[in-house]
């Protein structure tokens, strides 16, 4: 599976493909920075999903705790 990081390299890559062309003006510029933009924006989907199942899991209530009171029904016992 793609990482964050890994989306990030794609968009680097093309920003620099993009620079390399000779001429500034040709249509092949203006598609790798428009993939570069959707690269950067998988990339920050990508580090706000994980960041939502990291919150998530130090949230989520631990099965094991007796005086949680969501592990019981909300009983508190």
């Amino acid at each position: 599976m793609e990482t964050a990081q890994y989306f990030r390299q794609k968009a680097e890559q093309c920003r620099r493909l993009a620079d390399g062309v000779g001429d500034q003006k040709d249509p092949v510029v203006a598609n790798l920075l428009a993939l570069a933009a959707e690269f950067e924006a998988r990339a920050v989907a990508l580090a706000a999903e994980e960041a939502s199942a990291k919150q998530l899991e130090q949230t989520a209530p631990d099965p094991n705790d007796k005086n949680d009171r969501f592990v019981d029904g909300g009983q508190g016992r």
